[in-house]
């Protein structure tokens, strides 16, 4: 159930990505390269060049691109605990802001996946301790069976030695 909520959550977000250019990202610069970018539409070259309204906006809208930059990232493996902080601390920087449904819905999506990957990791672990106890238990069974069956021929011998023991009196 919960695998589905994170299944669709991620397939909305990713189809009402994909047709704004607000998302798009261009994976050939470093997401602080892309949020100067976008900061000012392409008019001012950082987010420091521009004044007033316009540059709280501009910030907005570049720390929201900055946290979703990490989500996707193109430098290798995401860390999205990373992501989730940069959720967290825009939606404390920005409560009311436009991106504010988008940016909680991205943190508990990142919360979900970060506690599955915390419960992997976790029944990781105790399938090779699993593993490791079966080899000695599997050991241990193979002992056994080796000593009963000894145990087995001894006590054939007995019977034997018994029987003609016996057959002398």
């Amino acid at each position: 159930m919960t695998g589905r909520v994170i299944a669709m959550a991620l397939a909305l977000f990713g189809s009402g990505c994909a047709s704004l250019p607000l998302c798009a990202i261009d994976h050939r610069e470093s997401p602080a390269e892309h949020a100067d970018g976008i900061a000012g539409g392409g008019q001012a070259s950082t987010v420091s060049e521009i004044s007033g309204p316009a540059r709280d906006a501009a910030r907005e809208r570049a720390d929201y691109q900055l946290a979703l930059s990490q989500v996707n990232s193109p430098s290798g493996p995401q860390d999205y605990r990373v992501a989730q902080l940069a959720f967290e601390r825009f939606l404390a920087e920005y409560p009311n802001s436009e991106w504010e449904q988008d940016a909680r819905a991205w943190r508990a999506v990142l919360s979900e996946l970060s506690a599955r990957q915390a419960d992997t990791a976790r029944l990781r672990s105790e399938t090779r301790r699993l593993k490791t106890d079966l080899q000695g238990r599997e050991i241990e069974a193979t002992r056994l069976k080796e000593e009963t069956a000894k145990l087995k021929a001894d006590l054939q011998r007995l019977k034997q030695i018994d029987l003609d023991f016996e057959r002398k009196r």
